[in-house]
């Protein structure tokens, strides 16, 4: 039996990898935020759905997302139900916990990542391309007994590079959102 459920998961997760990224329509706001954290309302945003491990198997549901744009700015919600006790945050980013959001035209090497630590301590990386990436972003994040809760604006100029579109992934290491991306489309 455990070796027929192995063998039923592996197929799963090899028809999850081959599918087309999972989709969502962003919404945009009412209001225009203009990158400003503390007066944006996420009540109106998109759920991320389907949050899975790296291996392919369903997250816990303590890992949520949300996402919405007002035309300036993209808006990200990150939930991560873990204590602030129980968090690990390292002065590099990349060897503690944190969020990688990633940014790309298709499922190619060509990428741009921000990487953000639970102190709010972001980095923007850009992959395969001789340009730097120095995209205007806002960071908040807030540690908490239960959740560690990350809000983020990102300069839909700076994000939207090629063609008005893009592919997100996010990652809060061990877990991201099923197959390689995201495929986000903004409501205008």
């Amino acid at each position: 039996r455990a070796y027929e459920a192995k063998s039923v998961h592996r197929t799963d997760v090899e028809r999850l990898k081959e599918s087309p990224p999972p989709s969502v329509t962003c919404p945009r706001s009412t209001v225009s935020f203009d990158g400003d954290l503390k007066a944006a309302d996420f009540a109106g945003a998109e759920e991320l759905p389907d949050w899975r491990t790296t291996m392919g198997y369903p997250a816990d549901s303590r890992i949520s997302g949300h996402i919405m744009h007002d035309g300036t700015w993209l808006y990200l919600k990150l939930v991560h139900g873990i204590g602030a006790d129980k968090l690990i945050t390292s002065a590099d980013i990349w060897s503690g916990d944190d969020w990688e959001i990633f940014v790309a035209r298709d499922r190619g090497e060509q990428c741009r990542q921000i990487g953000i630590n639970p102190a709010g301590k972001h980095l923007a990386l850009a992959y395969a391309e001789r340009a730097t990436w120095e995209p205007r972003v806002a960071v908040s994040s807030a540690r908490g007994d239960e959740v560690w809760t990350t809000l983020v604006a990102i300069s839909l100029a700076d994000l939207l590079w090629v063609a008005g579109s893009a592919a997100l992934l996010l990652m809060s290491p061990p877990f991201m959102l099923a197959g390689s991306a995201l495929s986000i489309g903004l409501v205008a």
